[in-house]
């Protein structure tokens, strides 16, 4: 799901003046506080207020409460970094938000699940047009102020920036808190 939240040049500050560290697989850098949303009260209201539309309204599930941020980190990338595919663990669904994205600084590609096909995993059909069903992987062109959320156990990845800005995300992770299920499957998390 992808909606838009503006950017607040407060936000983009704050971004400007984080403390890094390069990642481990050296693609790019990540900022050392992992929970930023916790000082960006008001862009965590309307991520919050987001992943809860997304669970109850565009799923439709029943959930007698709602979702909040378990973690939460700002991405920096540089000419030539990028992300792997990666999933992200311990997590209901995951979002990124763009701060700022200078004009070529990659895009945020999604790929079917393993082992997914929508006919068969046996035939190799030629689609005339892709569009979301039909394909391997789908991305997404990052604008400033989107807001894409999706489930943790989706893989992604980005591809390598090609800009001499620096291109800044917030990234993050929910989970769900209240009752849910069935009789024989009933669950409730505080």
């Amino acid at each position: 799901m992808t909606t838009e939240i503006p950017v607040d040049q407060g936000w983009i500050d704050y971004a400007e003046k984080q403390k890094y560290e390069r990642m481990k697989n050296n693609t790019g850098f990540v900022s050392t506080n992992l929970r930023v949303l916790d000082d960006l009260l008001d862009l965590r209201k309307f991520i919050t207020e987001k992943t809860d539309h997304y669970i109850k309204d565009y799923m439709q599930y029943l959930v007698d409460g709602g979702t909040y941020v378990t973690t939460s980190w700002i991405n920096k990338h540089h000419k030539l970094d990028y992300a792997p595919p990666h999933r992200h663990g311990n997590s209901i669904l995951s979002g990124v938000y763009y701060l700022k994205t200078p004009k070529d600084s990659g895009v945020i590609q999604f790929h079917k699940p393993d082992g997914i096909e929508y006919l068969s995993p046996t035939f190799n059909f030629i689609p005339k047009e892709s569009y979301t069903y039909n394909c391997d992987y789908y991305s997404f062109v990052p604008k400033e102020g989107m807001l894409i959320i999706f489930p943790s156990f989706l893989k992604h990845l980005v591809t390598s920036s090609q800009a001499h800005d620096i291109r800044y995300s917030i990234a993050f992770n929910t989970f769900i808190k209240g009752s849910f299920g069935d009789d024989v499957n009933f669950i409730e998390l505080a």
